[in-house]
């Protein structure tokens, strides 16, 4: 496999950049260069500019079409939300997308479409999928505890100002729906929505959550007749988020535990997993392995430059968003 290094450009240095995305490119500064960045705040893409040594360019587009770069990251849209990646589409270069790409599938599906036509690599940001205790987790069933049988995940709602408490749920929803699709391999046959309003805080938080509670039946992929029983519990913060809480995290954190055919599994965090077989339990710390942000740019960078790894695209967009809009109309039907 080549390790060519791939030179990208960089659309929004925001918030998104800062936690997640620099970070990241840091650890994969062999793999990929930098070349340009650009920002709806000129300011802030100079002063990135400058610490990467790099190009601050005013408009995307213009940055896009640069011939130096082999791809580009979109990291923010900003106002023009899926417009700019329909636009970004006409440069003919591969996109690795980190910005919502909104609910509406009807515009999901469209731009799938034009994607295909267009022969563009296009993957969004699944992050989930490849946290290092999920990778382990996939590497158990096949080799320890079997099929699951059960699997339950009990997150909290991360805490943010510039998005409303419904959208924050369903952008949440459709990646826990995403990796329960990379995990069991099929389709839900059936769902129940609950809605529990308010309840006791966990412990230690100066706030009152409200429950959702999703529950799904999977028909297992190498045999329909079994069910995988599948529960998701979001706790949000009752009221306004606008106005951040004390002790309220300001990142998804997610539980996950599973009953298995050989033994049971806990995930606590993206880095720890427990795991019980035969009543001996190990527990494992994969802090040393690469982050899921490190792991989906680096597949990216191996279809950029001609490899066939498997990525996520629009398609499992379109899935997990559209199970995330049936939870919201039951909501908003009462059911």
């Amino acid at each position: 496999m080549s390790r060519k290094q791939v030179h990208v450009g960089i659309i929004g240095v925001g918030s998104v950049w800062e936690s997640r995305y620099q970070p990241a490119l840091a650890q994969l500064r062999d793999r990929i260069q930098v070349a340009a960045v650009s920002d709806a705040i000129s300011l802030r893409a100079q002063q990135v500019a400058r610490s990467l040594n790099c190009d601050a360019v005013d408009g995307a587009l213009q940055m896009a079409h640069r011939h130096n770069l082999h791809a580009i990251l979109l990291l923010e849209t900003g106002w023009y939300g899926n417009e700019l990646l329909r636009l970004l589409l006409r440069t003919g270069k591969p996109i690795f997308v980190a910005a919502s790409l909104g609910s509406n599938c009807d515009e999901i599906n469209r731009l799938r479409q034009r994607i295909e036509t267009a022969g563009t690599i296009v993957v969004p940001e699944f992050a989930q999928r490849y946290t290092p205790a999920s990778g382990r987790f996939q590497e158990l069933l096949a080799t320890r505890l079997g099929q699951p049988h059960q699997i339950t995940m009990d997150a909290v709602v991360p805490n943010l100002k510039h998005r409303s408490e419904i959208d924050t749920q369903m952008e949440l929803l459709a990646n826990l729906f995403d990796w329960c699709h990379r995990i069991i391999r099929s389709s839900p046959h059936d769902m129940q929505v609950k809605l529990r309003m308010p309840t006791d805080s966990p412990t230690g938080w100066n706030a009152k959550f409200t429950d959702l509670e999703v529950l799904l039946e999977y028909p297992q992929a190498a045999d329909p007749d079994h069910t995988i029983y599948v529960g998701i519990r979001l706790r949000t913060l009752a009221g306004n988020l606008a106005t951040k809480q004390p002790g309220v995290p300001a990142t998804a954190s997610i539980l996950y535990e599973a009953t298995c055919e050989h033994g049971h599994v806990m995930m606590n965090s993206e880095t720890d997993i427990a795991w019980n077989v035969d009543d001996n339990v190990t527990r494992e710390s994969l802090t040393t392995d690469d982050s899921s942000i490190e792991v989906m740019l680096d597949h990216f960078c191996r279809r950029v430059v001609g490899g066939l790894i498997p990525v996520a695209d629009l398609t499992d967009v379109a899935r997990s968003v559209g199970l995330a809009l049936q939870v919201k109309e039951a909501l908003l039907e009462g059911r």
